[in-house]
């Protein structure tokens, strides 16, 4: 299955993000549509979450929105939090019945499979109304450097920038824009 570029440049993005150079998120996404195709042959694409601390970064290869059956994996984090959401999306139902049983098996209480949950699939185009593309993290967080070099603490660069948001009207993001626009 091939990326578009958008969706490889995204992926570059994430994994410097991710601070590890060891972390190709690309050639990881490439690996596991490869084996998915191979074990479900009417795999369509998937949707995967990142949670990067308060914030949710969403990816898709998936471009059909007439998939009949669905399989979400959890990944926990130690703490119990979430640290990757991925679902799956095939075009013949019980496609994700095996699948499904093995990752219960290998995850155990570490994570929450879940099949035919996530009907009907979102288009490529749609996001989970809480994650955010990696442009929108990108300025959002630089907006809350300007706010720290502007003498704000952490949390407190937070707050201004959500206050941003609220007052104006906007989402997070819009207001991060702002806060970077004033300085250009």
């Amino acid at each position: 299955m091939g990326f578009s570029s958008d969706l490889v440049g995204q992926l570059a993005t994430l994994s410097d993000a991710l601070d590890d150079p060891y972390t190709d998120l690309h050639a990881i996404l490439t690996v596991l549509t490869d084996d998915i195709t191979a074990t479900v042959p009417s795999f369509l694409g998937l949707i995967v979450t990142i949670f990067l601390g308060d914030d949710a970064v969403t990816l898709s290869t998936l471009d059909s929105p007439t998939a009949e059956t669905s399989l979400l994996v959890t990944v926990a984090t130690p703490r119990g939090g979430p640290a990757c959401e991925v679902v799956l999306y095939a075009g013949h139902r019980g496609a994700f019945l095996e699948l499904a049983a093995d990752s219960r098996a290998v995850f155990g209480d570490a994570g929450q499979v879940i099949v035919d949950g996530h009907l009907p699939p979102p288009t490529n185009r749609l996001y989970p109304t809480n994650s955010l593309r990696i442009a929108e993290l990108s300025q959002i967080n630089q907006a809350l450097g300007v706010l720290i070099a502007e003498g704000h603490l952490l949390s407190a660069a937070r707050t201004v920038l959500q206050h941003r948001a609220d007052d104006r009207g906007v989402t997070l993001a819009a207001a991060a824009r702002q806060t970077l626009t004033r300085l250009g």
